[in-house]
């Protein structure tokens, strides 16, 4: 799981950078039907949130993470899968639990 967060987490490290570079103060047509212009997302998710002091964002964030943990210990979450992507060691079918 750690392996495959690293590889993720790797890959959209990568992907920021290159768009960073190609992208910055232009766009990029592909095509006819698609164009890629870089921008910038002032707050959270959606740029909502982008007036917020930084404690309330991360107080938030902190405990939507906490509720999606221990729903996710309690077995609330289906289908098993997405309780197995929060916590693997807990996962019936984990290979290390």
């Amino acid at each position: 799981m750690v392996g495959t967060a690293a590889v993720a987490a790797v890959v959209d490290w990568a992907t920021k950078a290159v768009a960073a570079a190609l992208l910055d103060d232009r766009t990029v047509e592909l095509g006819k039907l698609l164009a890629l212009r870089l921008s910038h997302n002032p707050g959270v998710a959606f740029g909502m949130g982008d007036r917020l002091p930084g404690p309330v964002v991360i107080a938030l964030t902190a405990a939507v993470t906490v509720g999606l943990g221990v729903a996710a210990v309690r077995g609330i979450l289906h289908p098993p899968a997405v309780a197995g992507l929060l916590l693997e060691a807990r996962s019936p079918t984990s290979s290390t639990g």
